[in-house]
């Protein structure tokens, strides 16, 4: 599938895999519009989401004809050229992931008919195209990038996002779904031809340092650390109980537990040089901790293995 516009009109192209036409429709919605992404329901049709007139909208086409089946948008939910919405179809699930022209970051989880079932917002305003990718059924990235401390660049992961993380909470936006019906459909003949130009690019490679930073009070670094050798977690791996040896130096210092997605478990000050930590309640995985002194972070990883 390809999607273009004209003025007020969206354009689908249905291809063959040897990449011939099967049907092709353009589509005229009263506004202008620009079809940002292209996805598959659940059902086998056609999700086409991005905005008509700067509101949010997604359609839904025939996977054999190209005919609408329906269009929802999503009043106040204004985005532009700058905004995006992509879906993602996860099982029977619908995610729509966009960005407003004002700043805001949302995520909605959405049903075949293009009803809100959930939606959640980013707790950091994102800049230009954040996406959400999926990982098999269940895990999934969240990137792109943030305005914090300065635009910074932005990558999480979880298991599932609508579960409580520190870069996604639930939506103060309302968003509802209303039927549009200001369309009509128009069948085209477009122009084709076969290429077989090609060329060389030449790319370079740089090799860069880069600081990482967890957004949920845990900081990692591609710096070697000289003294984070002193803090001594055993065993590791473990079932789920670890004990903890701290330098001297580092009593009395802030630390942080969290999982890989960010999530806080636990938190407090380090109070003696040996003490346990308890994990056996969790899952396996990986966990972080981390120690802040003096402007210094030392971070440790857990991995629990039962």
């Amino acid at each position: 599938m390809c999607a273009n516009k004209v003025e007020s009109d969206l354009s689908l192209i249905r291809y063959s895999e040897d990449g011939d036409i099967v049907w092709s429709k353009r589509y005229n919605t009263g506004g202008y519009t620009h079809g940002k992404t292209i996805a598959r329901s659940p059902n086998g049709n056609i999700l086409v989401a991005g905005f008509i007139g700067s509101v949010t909208h997604i359609m839904e086409v025939s996977e054999e004809d190209g005919t609408i089946n329906w269009v929802k948008t999503y009043p106040g939910s204004y985005f532009g050229f700058s905004g995006k919405a992509k879906l993602t179809v996860l099982e029977d699930d619908i995610v729509l992931d966009l960005t407003m022209m004002y700043g805001g970051g949302y995520v909605l989880r959405i049903n075949e008919a293009g009803e809100v079932l959930e939606a959640l917002e980013t707790t950091y305003t994102p800049r230009d195209y954040n996406k959400i990718e999926m990982i098999g059924q269940t895990g999934m990235y969240y990137y792109g990038s943030i305005l914090k401390d300065g635009f910074e660049g932005m990558i999480q992961r979880v298991e599932n996002m609508w579960e409580e993380n520190c870069l996604l909470k639930p939506s103060e936006f309302e968003f509802v779904a209303t039927e549009y019906t200001d369309f009509f459909e128009v069948d085209f003949t477009p122009f084709e031809w076969g290429f077989t130009n090609e060329s060389s690019i030449d790319i370079a490679l740089v090799n860069e340092q880069v600081r990482v930073k967890y957004l949920c009070e845990v900081y990692l670094s591609t710096e070697v650390l000289d003294n984070e050798r002193d803090i001594e977690v055993y065993p590791n791996p473990s079932d789920g109980m670890f004990s903890v040896n701290v330098p001297e130096e580092l009593i009395g210092a802030n630390y942080t537990l969290t999982d890989m997605t960010g999530k806080v478990i636990t938190k407090g000050i380090t109070s003696i040089s040996q003490s346990n930590i308890d994990l056996s309640e969790f899952p396996n995985g990986q966990y972080i901790l981390g120690i802040v002194a003096e402007g210094q972070t030392y971070t440790q990883k857990l991995v629990v293995l039962k």
